[in-house]
């Protein structure tokens, strides 16, 4: 953590351009000569930027190319074999749309190059301008005379007005002949004395002339030109033959340094084995005696070998050597390192039992102290469990075997097993308990129904206990009960209608047993 006594004196970072940049150009026109402008982006100039050049008259129809700049001598600023230009672009030609005006349009060609942020120049843009003189007349305003009075009628007007009512009256209707008047004496006189007055001349109208004022404007407008890209970088065959190249210099490199490396993973291999097998190295049991002396030699001349020979050797030849080792090496260290990892594996099932699976299986719930899985659940897990405690029972007895024997088990295998279990039963812990299955009644057959209800009706029809049937009942002795001067209940009954009644010995009911009531 900094102090707060730490400081930094201010500092200011500014982009700066590393490599300048030149244009050139040339118009597709009769002696026309390829040009180049030096420096367009100068050599410490901020960048992103973008410049204009701009040609006077100019409609379009040229190439331009953007190249990196060369030093004072005229060499290129970049590595050897590198293409200078970056990219040639072809422009089309504008179109003017105002060339018949009064003396003719004007043109200006504006070409944009900007430098992006990767600091690559590229043509941003190219627009034509075009620019005439035009006069707009603009009417003037022109104040008009006042209107004349009219003149004052005549004072016989009135009977210039009645005349001509008389006259109308007088005119025959539409489509009817004008019968001639006869003359009367007298009449010769009328026509000029009913002679209409003559009307004034009237003064002719005074017409004003529209005028107008000339202005000069100056207009224009812009087009955008269209232009292709002819080329970017580096052209497509060179760029083509540039990557042969370099796959085939790549290709070489790799044959060394692939033949290193094989080098320096035998030489670690053979030193390992050997220092492992010798006294008390760690795979020093896990080897066979009759195999031991003769694979030590063979080591030790392997390591001879990448000292003298070995060093100009080829690929091929030490993955040979290679292979050649781990056929007989591989087998032991897949011994030791089983018999070296296997009791660190049992120890992790013993806590996954102990810390994960036996605790969940001794909760009970609050409300009645049952557990929380059912009996069925509880006896998956049992199974899972004793199934992989019996799997490494096998593996207990399978290392009981000498040390340099193989075991079919695996260290890789025994994980895999180990995970497996763990998320099974915990699949199980997950789900949940089912639910209580509901007990059907069975239905009896309907034999066994019909007899039932026979029974039932039977019984229905029986008397009480004591009572004798009502068709069986003794009658009691009529006799004796009139010497008693005592009539039965049944009896002394009478209808409602105070008629007599005839009573059927077997509709007549005896006093109850045992002091029962009647029913």
């Amino acid at each position: 953590m900094l102090t707060p006594n730490f400081s930094v004196q201010p500092f200011k970072l500014n982009d700066y351009n590393n490599l300048p940049v030149s244009v050139t150009y040339k118009f597709n026109e009769e002696e026309a000569k390829e040009k180049m402008y030096p420096n367009f982006f100068k050599v410490g100039q901020k960048f992103p930027m973008s410049q204009e050049l701009t040609w006077a008259d100019k409609e379009g129809d040229l190439n331009i190319a953007v190249n990196y700049g060369q030093d004072a001598s005229g060499s290129s600023l970049l590595l050897a074999g590198l293409p200078d230009t970056i990219a040639q672009y072809t422009v089309g030609k504008g179109k003017r749309k105002n060339a018949g005006v009064d003396g003719g349009s004007k043109t200006k060609l504006t070409v944009r190059v900007r430098n992006g942020i990767h600091q690559i120049p590229e043509l941003e843009g190219v627009s034509m301008t075009e620019s005439w003189t035009e006069i707009e007349k603009i009417a003037i305003k022109v104040t008009k005379p006042p209107a004349p009075k009219p003149a004052e009628a005549p004072k016989d007007d009135k009977a210039k007005t009645d005349g001509d009512k008389d006259a109308k009256a007088d005119a025959p209707a539409d489509g009817a002949e004008a019968k001639p008047e006869e003359k009367k004496d007298g009449d010769d006189k009328a026509p000029a004395e009913a002679a209409p007055a003559q009307e004034a001349p009237k003064e002719p109208e005074h017409v004003t002339e529209q005028k107008y004022e000339e202005k000069v404007r100056q207009r224009s407008r812009e087009y955008t030109v269209p232009f292709t890209t002819v080329c970017h970088a580096i052209p497509p065959d060179q760029r083509k033959l540039l990557g042969t190249i370099e796959a085939e210099l790549w290709a070489a490199d790799s044959v060394i340094l692939d033949a290193k490396a094989a080098r320096n993973d035998l030489e670690a291999y053979a030193y390992q084995m050997k220092g492992e097998l010798e006294p008390y190295g760690s795979y020093e049991h896990n080897i066979p005696a009759d195999l031991k002396e003769p694979y030590l030699a063979e080591l030790q001349k392997t390591i001879d070998w990448i000292y003298d020979d070995g060093k100009d050797a080829t690929l091929q030849e030490l993955k040979d050597k290679d292979a050649s080792l781990r056929k007989t090496g591989e087998p032991v260290r897949a011994r030791a390192k089983f018999r070296g990892g296997i009791a660190e594996w049992i120890e992790l099932w013993t806590k996954i039992k102990t810390t994960k699976i036996e605790p969940r299986l001794a909760e009970r719930k609050e409300e009645d102290g049952k557990p929380f899985q059912s009996e069925e659940q509880q006896s998956t897990i049992a199974a899972k469990v004793g199934l992989l405690d019996a799997w490494f029972e096998e593996i207990n007895k399978a290392l009981e075997a000498p040390k340099d024997q193989d075991v079919a088990y695996t260290l890789e295998g025994v994980e895999r097993k180990i995970e497996l279990t763990r998320a099974e039963v915990q699949a199980v812990f997950d789900a949940p308990p089912p639910k209580p299955k509901e007990e059907k009644k069975p239905e009896p057959p309907k034999d066994a129904a019909a007899a039932e209800n026979k029974e039932a009706a039977g019984a229905d029809a029986a008397p009480a206990d004591g009572q004798p049937a009502g068709g069986d009942a003794e009658m009691k002795d009529e006799a004796k009960a009139a010497d008693d001067g005592a009539a039965s209940p049944d009896q002394q009954q009478k209808p409602a209608d105070g008629g007599d009644v005839e009573m059927d010995a077997g509709t007549k009911a005896e006093a109850p047993a045992d002091g029962q009531a009647p029913q």
